[in-house]
């Protein structure tokens, strides 16, 4: 799936990830390919990211999630 990790500054992050795993403001969420459209608030956490190359974590102060067909839209503050 393709993941965009937009801050109010720059583009974090874009490109294809495996999975994502976000903290969403009701608990933890993960993101694999083919998940359901959805949109959630996130809270204050890690962003961990799953690619074919390893894994990277970033940290956030809360933000949107946005899940699109086979394409994730991070909004992070």
């Amino acid at each position: 799936m393709h993941l965009d990790i937009i801050s109010p500054d720059k583009k974090i992050f874009s490109g294809e990830a495996t999975y994502v795993g976000v903290p969403g403001i009701d608990g933890s969420l993960g993101i694999l390919n083919g998940h359901a459209p959805m949109i959630s608030t996130l809270k204050k956490g890690e962003i961990l990211v799953r690619t074919s190359d390893g894994e990277e974590t970033l940290a956030i102060n809360g933000g949107v999630l946005e899940v699109l067909k086979d394409k994730v839209i991070i909004l992070a503050e």
